[in-house]
């Protein structure tokens, strides 16, 4: 097993493949096994890199919590204590939100960005309640209000078409959401949410060509999101996923891994 260890956590990190650099970070609830299917197609031809986030699968997390730019900072480090060339970043949601965040600070250092269910701007203000409630009941370490809260998420990041059509992979992707350390999610609650800052005039800065996938059924990041990152970055192009949610990478494999295909192929 391989780690990559910082000030801030000590990162799980799966590798395979040679040539051009793929990096994957994923979301809120789930982990690095959210990529499978594109990590297992793509290394074929890719050296891949897929990260388990802060407070999420074999990664560990600082108790006193963490900020999505911090973050960023890890994977500059990573980028350029491995001495990784121009790095093709691949991140769903939380993982958008942080390699945004990267290729915008540092964009001579991105050699291509693939943003899946994501957003530049702060939480909703109205849905901060929730997030504060998920979080008093993520804290209270009780296991049985956790995995109703954790079956009630999963209803809101993937089709009904995905639950109805897909049950067994539904029940994987569930009991993955439910394996993590309740403290490291709450932790990761707060950094990408409450605590998430607005960067939607900053991405301006986004150098790299820019790939933006949204799920058609996607109500956690809205399409009205992706629609205003692909305004902003200059070279940016939109696809919306048919029968998919926030959780395109699982309820959408094929389709994904081929539109992740056609975008790499041409940097």
């Amino acid at each position: 097993m391989s780690y990559f260890k910082t000030e801030l956590c000590n990162y799980f990190f799966q590798e395979k493949g040679a040539g051009k650099t793929l990096i994957f970070a994923h979301g809120l609830f789930v982990d690095q096994t959210i990529f499978s299917h594109q990590f297992e197609h793509l290394s074929k031809s890719y050296h891949c890199i897929s990260f388990d986030m802060p407070g999420h699968g074999k990664s560990s997390f600082g108790e006193n919590g963490w900020t999505l730019d911090e973050i960023a900072n890890d994977f500059y480090e990573f980028i350029t204590v491995n001495n990784i060339k121009k790095p093709i970043l691949i991140g769903q949601s939380q993982g958008g939100m942080v390699f945004m965040r990267l290729a915008t600070k540092f964009p001579d250092l991105v050699g291509g960005l693939v943003l899946i269910g994501t957003s530049a701007k702060a939480e909703y203000k109205d849905r901060l309640p929730f997030w504060k409630e998920v979080i008093q009941i993520l804290n209270s370490k009780d296991e049985t209000n956790i995995s109703s809260l954790l079956k009630q998420i999963q209803k809101n990041v993937v089709s009904e078409y995905f639950l109805k059509n897909f049950p067994s992979q539904a029940i994987q992707e569930l009991r993955m959401m439910q394996s993590h350390h309740p403290v490291g999610l709450k932790l990761a609650t707060e950094a990408a949410t409450l605590n998430r800052t607005d960067i939607s005039a900053e991405i301006h800065r986004i150098k790299c060509k820019t790939l933006i996938v949204c799920g058609k059924d996607d109500h956690a990041t809205p399409l009205d999101l992706s629609e205003m990152m692909k305004t902003e970055i200059k070279q940016a192009q939109f696809e919306i996923i048919d029968n998919a949610s926030h959780h395109i990478p699982i309820e959408t494999p094929e389709t994904l891994t081929d539109s992740i295909s056609k975008f790499v192929i041409n940097i």
